[in-house]
C-alpha cells in the first residue's frame, strides 16, 4: 500500500494527455489510489516531477514585491483554473498534490532556495503576450504601400516573428481542390443609382489596382478575391438592406490551392509534452481572435487602424508562398475565402437578387452592459 507523498494515478487527472501518458509510462500496475481513492494506474509522483515543472516555469512567474502575497495564487488552483488538469475528486486536495508533484525529487535545500513558492506566489504574466502588442508589430510593418509581390525581407525588425509563425501556418494549411469542393462566390450590391445596366463578369471580380480600398486582407492598391462558400453567406457579406438588387456571381477556382485555415485554429488543449508551450498558447489566442477580427463589422473611422493587424496576417500567409487563407464569417453561416492571386478563379454565370427581408437576433441588454461592445483594438481608436 503506497502513501500520498509516493504515487498518484491516472484517474487523479483530467488532462487527456496526462492520463495516457501515465498509462503508458506508469511500472506499478493497477491498484487502489491514495488520493482519489479509486482503482488507477499508479505512478511514481517523482515520474510526474519534470513535465509539472516544465509546465510551471514556461507558463508562471513568482510574484515579488510587497504585495506578493496579493498577487500570487496557489500553483494547484492555477493549473486547475487555466487547464482544468485534477479530477472533481480532487477539488480539495488538487494544491496538495500538485507540490507533491513539484517537489517529489527535490532536496529541501533546493525547495527554499531554488524554486518559487508554490503556495501563494505564482501568477499567470498576460502583459506578455504576444496577442497584446500585435498591433505595435502591424504598423512597425505597414508603413507605406508595401511592393508586390511580399517577401519575407520587407518583415524588417520582425522577420524573426515571420519565420516562427512558417511553423504555425504548416499546421493550419489545407488544400482547397475544386473538383472536389465546388464553385465560391461573390456579391455586389447595386448601391449607384446612376448605374443602370447589369453587372458583368469583369465587374464582379477583383477591382483594378488604382481602386482597391484597403480591406481586412490588403492594403489600399493591393488587389485580392474575397469570395464566399455559398451564396447565402456572399450575399450576407455585402449587408444589403430591405429592396437593395444584389448581383451573386457563382466563381469557379482554375486550380488547386494551399490555404492558411484561420476558421478552426486549434486550442492548446493540454500543457504536457508541448515544445514552446507559451509560445503555441500565445499563437493560438493571437490567431483566433485575428480570424474573429477577420469576419467582425468594422466602422469607417476604423479601418485605417483596425485593419492593420489582420493586414499584416495576411502578407505573412501571401510571403510563405500560401494562395490565401480561409476565414469564419460574422455575418452569414459559411466562412469566406481570399485569394491573393485575382486570376486565380473566373466567374461562370451571375444571378441577379432583390433581396425582400433581413432578419435580426437580438437578445435583452443587461442593465449593467456598456452600451458600446469593444473589440480587441479599440483602445487604438481616438475617439471624437
Amino acid at each position: 500500500m503506497y502513501d500520498r507523498g509516493e504515487v498518484a494515478c491516472h484517474l487523479c487527472f483530467n488532462d487527456q494527455v496526462l492520463r495516457d501518458w501515465i498509462k503508458e509510462e506508469a511500472s506499478l500496475g493497477r491498484g487502489k489510489c491514495p488520493w482519489c481513492g479509486r482503482r488507477g494506474h499508479l505512478i511514481y509522483l517523482t515520474q510526474l516531477s519534470e513535465h509539472f515543472r516544465k509546465v510551471v516555469d514556461e507558463l508562471y512567474t513568482e510574484a515579488s514585491g510587497w504585495k506578493a502575497t496579493d498577487r500570487g495564487e496557489r500553483i494547484g488552483d492555477l493549473l486547475d483554473y487555466q487547464w482544468r488538469i485534477f479530477s472533481e475528486e480532487l477539488v480539495n486536495d488538487r494544491q496538495e498534490l500538485a507540490v507533491d508533484i513539484l517537489t517529489a525529487d527535490l532536496r529541501q535545500k533546493e525547495m527554499l532556495f531554488d524554486y518559487p513558492d508554490y503556495d501563494t506566489g505564482l501568477f499567470y504574466p498576460r502583459e506578455l503576450s504576444l496577442e497584446e502588442d500585435w498591433d505595435a508589430k502591424a504598423s512597425a510593418v505597414l508603413t507605406g504601400v508595401l511592393p508586390e509581390p511580399p517577401n519575407p525581407e520587407m518583415m524588417g525588425e520582425q522577420r524573426e516573428l515571420f519565420g516562427q509563425f512558417v511553423i504555425v501556418f504548416e499546421d493550419l494549411a489545407v488544400s482547397f481542390k475544386p473538383e472536389q469542393q465546388g464553385s465560391l462566390f461573390r456579391a455586389r450590391v447595386y448601391d449607384d443609382r446612376e448605374h443602370k445596366e447589369r453587372y458583368t463578369a469583369e465587374e464582379l471580380g477583383a477591382p483594378p489596382r488604382e481602386k482597391v480600398k484597403a480591406g481586412r486582407a490588403n492594403q489600399a492598391q493591393q488587389p485580392v478575391l474575397y469570395l464566399a462558400n455559398n451564396r447565402s453567406t456572399a450575399l450576407a457579406e455585402v449587408r444589403p438592406w430591405k429592396g437593395a438588387a444584389v448581383a451573386i456571381a457563382e466563381v469557379k477556382v482554375k486550380q488547386r490551392l494551399s490555404l492558411v485555415d484561420l476558421s478552426q485554429v486549434p486550442p492548446v488543449k493540454s500543457p504536457f509534452f508541448e515544445d514552446l508551450l507559451k509560445w503555441r498558447i500565445d499563437v493560438a489566442v493571437l490567431l483566433y481572435r485575428l480570424g474573429q477580427d477577420m469576419s467582425r463589422p468594422v466602422m469607417p473611422h476604423e479601418q485605417e487602424i483596425l485593419y492593420k493587424p489582420t493586414q499584416l496576417l495576411a502578407l505573412m500567409i501571401q510571403a510563405t508562398d500560401y494562395d490565401g487563407c480561409i476565414y469564419p464569417s460574422a455575418m452569414g453561416s459559411g466562412k469566406n475565402y481570399v485569394l491573393f492571386d485575382t486570376q486565380a478563379a473566373e466567374v461562370l454565370n451571375i444571378e441577379h437578387v432583390r433581396v425582400r427581408s433581413a432578419t435580426f437576433f437580438s437578445k435583452p441588454l443587461g442593465c449593467h452592459e456598456e452600451i458600446y461592445e469593444e473589440g480587441p483594438y479599440d483602445h487604438m481608436v481616438k475617439r471624437r
